[in-house]
């Protein structure tokens, strides 16, 4: 199974970590993530980002067919 997220703003590592039992990971995960807001600079509406991923997506798989 492949599974992948996509992070439109910043994560609170330390937290997420901590709730889910490896506050050891926090370094890890904020060295090698990144967020659409850091690299476009600026802030992304998240409902925007979905339609317009999925109708990427979608058309990505229609010709693809």
């Amino acid at each position: 199974m492949l599974v992948a997220g996509t992070l439109i703003g910043a994560t609170d590592w330390r937290l997420l970590c901590e709730v889910m039992g490896y506050p050891e990971d926090e370094a890890v995960l904020r060295c090698r993530t990144v967020s659409g807001e850091e690299l476009a600079g600026r802030s992304i509406e998240p409902e925007r980002f979905a339609s317009v991923l999925a109708q990427l997506i979608g058309s990505s798989l229609a010709s693809n067919v």
